[in-house]
């Protein structure tokens, strides 16, 4: 796949630079029978700490193709769009810091001679756990704060609290053991029985939404009656 051949063209690039230790595919890099054309190249670049702020300022280093964006989205992580639209999506760190990065699994592209396995895959555990009962009091909160704003004409505020919020919520609460922590929707049409057309119907039908997911949950037994109650009263004719 193009994403591969991408990463690998990266890497003989960088590979004489004595500060770059080690590359790491993440995501479908990893999980490669996941790729496809649509994928992005998402993965790790573990570097010695003084070359790093060096590689955020300076991306003349994936000077493989012409880029035609590139921007520092958080404190560790980068994006980067080639012209031909291949989508970089990584993070640079340096050894120290991986004890304290919660990811696990990857695929090692690139070790630098000297560096072992061991000290480029130690992550932390994930600390993140699914909390049944105050993701569903938040779905009921968000319709109803969605419904309240829906009747006051506010439209694309309670489309933003129904059909993100606790249209989410009710992927989380399907599907507990999600494919990525980070974003639950990814490949949630293969994994779930859902109405998708009635759960999106679009901000014209926040209402017809609302009652969807108020469906969903009844027929999973996930009722809170006080808040169905309340909800339910703000239904227009």
């Amino acid at each position: 796949m193009k994403q591969i051949q991408r990463l690998n063209d990266i890497i003989a690039f960088n590979q004489h630079n004595p500060d770059i230790l080690a590359f790491i595919g993440l995501g479908s890099m990893d999980e490669t029978y996941r790729l496809d054309a649509y994928s992005d190249v998402d993965f790790f670049i573990i570097v010695n700490p003084s070359v790093k702020p060096i590689l955020y300022n300076d991306v003349s280093w994936l000077n493989v193709s012409s880029i035609a964006c590139w921007f520092q989205e958080t404190m560790d992580g980068l994006k980067v769009v080639y012209e031909d639209g291949i989508l970089l999506e990584f993070a640079i760190f340096t050894l120290d810091q991986l004890p304290h990065i919660e990811e696990s699994g990857g695929r090692i592209y690139f070790l630098k001679e000297g560096i072992s396995v061991e000290d480029v895959m130690v992550r932390k555990p994930n600390t993140i756990t699914f909390n049944f009962e105050k993701t569903l009091n938040m779905l009921y909160a968000h319709c109803y704060i969605g419904m309240m704003r829906e009747r006051r004409g506010e439209h694309v505020a309670a489309h933003t609290m129904i059909q993100v919020y606790a249209a989410h919520e009710l992927c989380e609460l399907c599907n507990p053991t999600v494919d990525d922590r980070f974003v639950v929707e990814r490949r949630i049409e293969q994994r779930l029985e859902l109405d998708f057309s009635r759960l999106y119907p679009g901000i014209q039908h926040n209402q017809a939404c609302v009652q969807f997911i108020l469906e969903t949950c009844k027929k999973h037994g996930w009722i809170h009656a006080s808040m169905i109650r309340l909800i339910e009263s703000l239904y227009t004719d």
